[in-house]
Order: C-alpha cells, then structure tokens, then sequence
C-alpha cells in the first residue's frame, strides 16, 4: 500500500465529488490525521471506530461518492440504531474526514464545506444519567473482599469514583501527591482531566479515611493511588490503566 495517492488516483477525483476510496488510494495518511486532531486516547479511539464505521458501509451500500447526500443517508441510518451522542460523534469524525481530505487536495474544497454542514442529532430532553442511591452507592463498596489487598484498593476505586466524581481516566493519574488539605478540606489538587483541563476536586469525608487504610497498607503516601495487583494479591508499583479499572467496577 501507498502512503500518499499517486497521480492516477489524484486524477480520478472528480471535480464535485470523490471516489470512496480513490483507486490505488491508501487512505491511512488522511485517517491518522482525523484521529490526531482529537486530544484523548479514548476520542482518538472512537474516531477511529466512526470512520472505519462509515467507509464500511459505503462498501456494503455500494457508495462510492464522499459527498454530502451520501453522508446524509449515513446519519439516517445511524438514526435508526444508535442514540443521538453516539451519532454526533460519528458525523464529526466524518466532517474532519472531509475537512482533512480537502486540505490535502483529495477532494474539492467546496464539497468538504457542504459536508461539514450535515447537521448532526438533536438532543431532545435533560439529560439527567443514571444515579445510584445511598443504599446502592453503599452496597457498592461493601462488595470488594477487605481481607485482601485487591479488595481493599477496589474499595478506593469505589470511593473515589463515586465521592469524587472521577472518570476512569482521570483516576488512573491521582497520585498520593495530589490529595491535599485546602481551607479545611481535604482534595484532590490539579489533576489534569478531559481536554487537558486542570480540576481541583474536593474528596468526600467519607472517602479520605479508606485513601488513608490503602496509603498504610502501601506502606507510604506517594506515587499512584490505584495500583496494579497480581492474582497471588501482590502490590506493584504500576498505576492500573482506565480499562483495568472498568473490569473492576463491572465485576
């Protein structure tokens, strides 16, 4: 495979519209420059996902034309099967497919913009997710065995994710050196979360004793809070990953 298109496929390219994909054409170049444009791994990921999801159903569809009808025939059929954020994702990934495919010069400027016109779904309603109660938050972290050191990290896993409000992927980064006492009140001090936003997250009282049993069962406060541990229960010094801790939480 080519890393750029040759001039046969620059050809190819019609005037109005391009050919999905060009013949001869290797589209990873473009692909990797949609992915990039996004910060996160996990946006990263689901950018990937979108695009590979489009370009395979032009093939089952038979579409070969990149053009704004046919994005559009897409999202109806997004419509029918996924939610309405699940689908404003996929069409900015496609809109950034255009957008990139243009300054490239793999297809005309002019149907990049009417691409990146495709209006995407409209969220109807406030979305209010869906909470856990006292008894249910409770329960939940009650459930890891305290006997064991697996357990007992888990159960700050818990906590944090529920008395701090964390995303996994901002947990996976708290170190010991980032609970601090501010004004009284013990917190989380600038953690770098989503869009490389800097948060300053206040730790629930209840929480900071557990944080405190883990730090003693380390045998000291400093390097990551949630850590890998093997199955014969030992404690590595390796910050677990976000997916490590969305097995934990599932089990």
């Amino acid at each position: 495979m080519q890393s750029t298109l040759n001039s046969d496929s620059k050809q190819a390219l019609s005037p109005v519209c391009a050919l999905l994909p060009p013949p001869g054409a290797d589209l990873q170049p473009i692909i990797t420059l949609v992915v990039n444009a996004v910060r996160s791994d996990r946006s990263k990921r689901a950018y990937a996902r979108a695009v590979a999801a489009y370009l395979q159903w032009c093939a089952v569809h038979d579409v070969k034309i990149f053009w704004k009808p046919s994005v559009q025939q897409y999202r109806s059929s997004l419509e029918r099967r996924l939610a309405a954020n699940s689908i404003n994702v996929h069409l900015s990934a496609i809109r950034r497919l255009a957008s990139e495919a243009a300054d490239s010069g793999y297809l005309a400027p002019e149907i990049a913009a009417a691409i990146s016109r495709v209006k995407g779904s409209r969220v109807s309603g406030q979305r209010t997710g869906t909470w856990l109660t006292r008894d249910e938050a409770q329960r939940l972290l009650a459930l890891p065995d305290a006997k064991t050191n697996k357990g007992k990290r888990d159960r700050v896993i818990v906590a944090l994710l529920i008395g701090c409000g964390l995303r996994r992927e901002e947990l996976v980064h708290v170190t010991f050196e980032h609970v601090q006492q501010r004004d009284g009140r013990w917190a989380i001090i600038d953690l770098i979360g989503k869009g490389k936003r800097v948060r300053t997250i206040p730790i629930a009282p209840w929480a900071k004793p557990l944080i405190d049993a883990w730090a003693e069962v380390l045998g000291g406060d400093h390097g990551p809070v949630v850590r890998r541990i093997s199955k014969r229960d030992v404690i590595s010094d390796a910050a677990m990953t976000a997916q490590a801790i969305y097995k934990v939480i599932k089990s």
